[in-house]
């Protein structure tokens, strides 16, 4: 592990260090000022800026701590990692990134309000008065956390719903294949979501059994997890679980917040290394680091996106404006499972596609295995202008949300976070 380290530190220059340790600064002044923040208010817009902090903020600081992620360690697979991460004007830019971030999260309120049809009726239907699921609620989220598992079961493959870890061990190929499994696993995601929230909530109706309807619930959870079968749910879930344990302490002690929190992180990370151990065969230090910083970090596909954005002649990502945007139109009339089933061919569906050829320096759009984020998405399609235009829309939004019920709130925030996370694709099949 040390030679790595030492090897992907020779490539930084010293001014560069200077920059990175300043950012760094910042952002832990930043986050501080933020937890003072928790004792007068809690809203989505202070978990939303923790959960940046995590993703984009915590991998700079690691990179001084343990060493930069040992890309090598996968040859070609991650080039595009390997060319951009050390490269110094990438890493300023990327610093200038998160201080940028930050600043917009903590400090940027939009006066601007945002209207989605008429918002006093919908607020008012979908409340959760006291924390307490209505009896509409709960239907709701049972309809939404069982559509997944029963498709697998009603298209012949219901051992995806109770065998966890069966992408990892590349079981059921024949169906992983198919178009429609896409949406599959995207419905599973706001399954994961409604059942955490039958999980979390107790119901409105007297008299029925609290344990048996927590069981069920956890079952549903269950299927809906096996389904991703990814590490990266966890994560998810993990996020979500996090900030409605916040949404319902947010007056109680602070230290039993934060010990909480740690937690739930703790579990995450002993379930993913037991999955990288078990089903991967992943050893030794180097191995288990790297793979934890590609799949929970988004850090290196935005280093990626700024280093195209200035070496074009080395690295090209998109060959134009809104090019992977426009693509994504194409989820709302399903040309994925149109394509998959003979009638055209359309593989150019989404931004992943196109990150993970420039990652490999493949130039072929067959593969899309590189998880990508709405910020390093913004920056391909935009260069620098992208991360003004992607901060706007995420002020915007988390107004949007905080003006919402606390049902609702949940909702458009997994949305965001799957955004932040994976791709559009999430936003434009559920919102």
């Amino acid at each position: 592990m040390q030679n790595a380290v030492q090897n992907s530190r020779k490539r930084i220059d010293n001014k560069m260090i200077v920059i990175d340790i300043l950012a760094i600064i910042v952002s832990m002044i930043l986050f501080i000022a933020s937890l003072f923040r928790l004792k007068n208010e809690f809203n989505c817009r202070l978990f939303y800026y923790w959960f940046f902090w995590i993703i984009f903020v915590l991998p700079l600081i690691l990179d001084y701590v343990i060493g930069y992620p040992t890309y090598s360690y996968y040859g070609s697979r991650m080039r595009g990692f390997l060319i951009s991460y050390g490269d110094n004007r990438t890493r300023i830019y990327y610093a200038a990134f998160i201080v940028f971030i930050q600043l917009v999260i903590l400090f940027h309120r939009p006066r601007i309000r945002i209207k989605l049809g008429n918002e006093e009726r919908v607020n008012k239907s979908s409340k959760i008065q006291n924390y307490i699921l209505s009896n509409r609620m709960t239907a709701i989220c049972i309809a939404f956390a069982i559509i997944a598992p029963v498709i697998c079961i009603l298209l012949g493959w219901p051992q995806v719903i109770y065998e966890f870890g069966w992408r990892e061990a590349k079981k059921y190929q024949e169906f992983v294949s198919r178009g429609f499994f896409t949406y599959i696993e995207e419905i599973s995601y706001i399954g994961t979501v409604a059942a955490v929230i039958l999980l979390m909530f107790d119901r409105e109706k007297k008299g029925a059994n609290k344990f048996l309807f927590k069981i069920f619930s956890a079952i549903l959870l269950f299927f809906n997890l096996c389904i991703e079968s990814k590490r990266s749910i966890f994560l998810f879930l993990l996020i979500i679980m996090s900030y409605i344990f916040l949404l319902k302490n947010k007056k109680k002690n602070l230290m039993k917040i934060i010990v909480t929190m740690l937690g739930l992180i703790t579990i995450g990370l002993a379930v993913s290394m037991y999955v990288k151990i078990v089903s991967r065969g992943y050893v030794g230090f180097d191995a288990l680091y790297t793979t934890t910083r590609i799949d929970f970090f988004r850090d290196d596909t935005v280093k990626m996106a700024l280093y195209s954005t200035f070496n074009k002649n080395q690295m090209k990502i998109l060959s134009y404006p809104f090019e992977s945007y426009v693509m994504q139109i194409g989820y709302l009339f399903f040309l994925g499972l149109i394509s998959s089933a003979g009638f055209i061919d359309i593989k150019r569906m989404g931004y992943d596609y196109y990150l993970t050829s420039a990652l490999t320096g493949t130039n072929l759009l067959n593969e899309k295995w590189m998880t990508t984020s709405m910020y390093d998405e913004a920056i391909a399609n935009f260069g620098i202008a992208g991360i003004i235009v992607i901060a706007i829309f995420m002020s915007y939004y988390l107004r949007f949300i905080d003006e919402q019920s606390e049902f609702e709130s949940i909702l458009w925030l997994a949305f965001l976070v799957l955004y932040t996370m994976f791709s559009l694709d999430y936003i434009i099949i559920f919102g």
